[in-house]
């Protein structure tokens, strides 16, 4: 079973979705030459031990990156390359590690442009400081990123990247999530957001299914704005508890729905169980 808290999900599917869309999100930013900044609300560790004790607890990349990375480069859409080409690049320095959002963004940008991270727990905000403490584009806080989004934006350049990424480990963090784009895009309504989320099955008394909180929160964030992409892929829909990942997406990137199908579709070939995957794309327009 797929799981969503940052000290075991390194390098499952719902990262490489993630981390996918937020590399071609940044790369897209770069192709204009104005500076821009990456806000990151949940930053973790920034880099994770794919052969450490706590991956191995479920060993999720087996089914996730591990296999990406086996297969070449010309079997895969274009859309991919750039992803799969930085986690090599990592992975040529530091064998078996995985690099979380944070890594790819800062590997893209540009001297111009700046990184804004936060994280509040206190081992990960360490290992954070002592990966990212030497690039003086990066500027590290051990804060709640949503309120840490106030100060920020909209940002000098009035260009930026965000990404709000909460581990959903209690009910309240659907809502914080909404409070915090609401009030993000009253200060900011041009920037592009990614909100990543959990899929998850829950037993109901009817012996049903019914999703968690994530339907409730994407029903308001349809409400906050007219532009916006909302991408979905699941591995194995049998699975109960978390059984795939979506991305809310504001504001996205011309094109990015296109390259989103191309990548999706290898995603579902080479991750997804049979029958059992599914991949989404709505879109407001």
């Amino acid at each position: 079973m797929l799981s969503y808290q940052h000290a075991f999900h390194a390098g499952n599917s719902a990262d490489v979705l993630k981390h996918w869309t937020v590399c071609l999100c940044a790369d897209y930013m770069i192709q204009k030459d104005k500076p821009f900044w990456y806000l990151d609300t949940h930053s973790g560790a920034g880099i994770y031990d794919l052969a450490g004790a706590e991956a191995q607890k479920t060993n999720e990349a087996h089914h996730g990156i591990h296999v990406m990375l086996r297969e070449s480069e010309e079997k895969l859409p274009e859309a991919l390359h750039l992803y799969l080409r930085l986690v090599k690049r990592l992975q040529a320095k530091h064998p078996h590690h995985y690099p979380g959002s944070p890594w790819f963004a800062q590997q893209i940008l540009r001297p111009q442009d700046k990184l804004r991270l936060f994280e509040l727990h206190p081992k990960d905000h360490q290992h954070l400081e002592k990966h990212f403490r030497q690039d003086r584009r990066c500027r590290i806080e051990k804060a709640d990123g949503h309120h840490g989004l106030k100060a920020l934006l909209p940002p000098p350049p009035k260009r930026a990247l965000i990404l709000i990424d909460p581990p959903y480990e209690q009910e309240k963090e659907y809502n914080e999530v909404i409070k915090s784009i609401t009030e993000s895009l009253k200060r900011f309504a041009t920037g592009t957001y990614i909100v990543w989320y959990p899929l998850i099955q829950r037993a109901s008394t009817q012996g049903r299914n019914k999703s968690g909180s994530a339907e409730n929160m994407l029903k308001q964030l349809k409400r906050t704005h007219s532009d916006w992409l909302n991408v979905q892929f699941c591995p194995d829909t049998r699975i109960q508890g978390m059984f795939g990942s979506g991305l809310f997406i504001i504001n996205p990137p011309w094109l990015l729905a296109e390259q989103l199908q191309k990548g999706l579709t290898a995603l579902a070939h080479y991750l997804g169980q049979d029958t059992h995957s599914r991949i989404s794309i709505e879109s407001n327009n």
